[in-house]
């Protein structure tokens, strides 16, 4: 660059900071020790610059010796943990008090962006996303996240970002437990040369819920449901052959999320000393969660 771009008297003061843009925070923290360029606004090569610096521990930097009402334009680029971090600003010297804000470069790299939502349809942090690269993983079929290619938790604004992925197709689980129900989503999407934005919102889980007491009324624990999808099995005295089985709690509750849609055949039995009592019953499953109360007789 010629020499007569630092001939002028005048300056360009600034700070630099980071915007958090996952979390959609305000100003984050000063960028200390970080480059920053000044190349002419008018120039066509926009890849060169002529002066950089350094900002200090606080985030502040200064160029000297520019021209009085000569645009400029002030760069920050870094690629940190794969992903690029940029910022970019036209000033007209002098200015004392530039402000520039480094966030994710979203059209120099690719990634996924994901936003988690609950039913209700806010945001939440925490929830677990699992990714995979093929829908014929195990962990992605038993909606788990055995073998995943990428694993991501929710930040506040309900974000779970990867950048720098290959381009391709993925599938994710995402899931969340609040009050000990599990809310749970599946879904899919392609990821190309850009940053692919997606929402994902979760659903409350399908399944069976019982409470179990006596003829009089009496919540009883530890009683064991057996739960046969056969009717011919379901028809015998007995647990084998059952599909599962649930042991209800100390308040006499049981609880199965998350089953395929059917119709369900319950063989209920509770045991104290010699005497055994007893319920059947059917329930059908379908999207929502099905509740049921079982009244157990003595049966011998």
């Amino acid at each position: 660059m010629p020499n007569d771009y630092l001939a002028g008297d005048e300056y360009v003061r600034g700070r630099l900071f980071l915007l958090d843009t996952f979390t959609q925070q305000a100003v984050g923290q000063p960028l200390a020790k970080k480059k920053v360029t000044i190349s002419l606004a008018s120039a066509t090569d926009t890849v060169n610059y002529f002066l950089s610096t350094e900002t200090d521990d606080n985030g502040y930097f200064v160029f000297q010796n520019l021209k009085k009402d000569t645009n400029y334009i002030v760069r920050y680029q870094e690629t940190v943990g794969g992903v690029i971090y940029s910022a970019r600003r036209t000033v007209t010297a002098p200015f004392d008090t530039l402000r520039i804000t480094a966030e994710v470069a979203q059209g120099s790299q690719n990634g996924l962006q994901l936003t988690v939502l609950d039913p209700s349809g806010a945001v939440v942090k925490g929830a677990k996303v699992c990714v995979f690269n093929s829908a014929s993983i195990a962990g992605y079929n038993t909606n788990g996240c055995d073998g995943n290619t990428y694993e991501l938790t929710t930040d506040i604004a309900g974000h779970a970002s990867k950048y720098a992925i290959p381009q391709q197709k993925y599938y994710f689980n995402a899931k969340l437990e609040v009050n000990g129900i599990p809310l749970f989503a599946k879904d899919s999407v392609v990821v190309g040369s850009s940053i692919k934005f997606h929402t994902i919102q979760l659903k409350n889980p399908n399944g069976m819920q019982f409470t179990v007491m006596d003829s009089l009324g009496t919540r009883l624990p530890n009683a064991s449901l057996c739960v046969f999808t056969s009717l011919a099995l379901f028809q015998r005295d007995t647990c084998e052959g059952r599909s599962f089985q649930l042991t209800s709690s100390a308040n006499g509750s049981a609880i199965q999320y998350n089953l395929p849609p059917s119709r369900y055949y319950i063989y209920c039995t509770y045991q104290t000393g010699s005497f055994i009592w007893v319920a059947r019953d059917t329930m059908d499953i379908g999207s929502q969660l099905s509740h049921d109360t079982l009244y157990l007789r003595k049966k011998y």
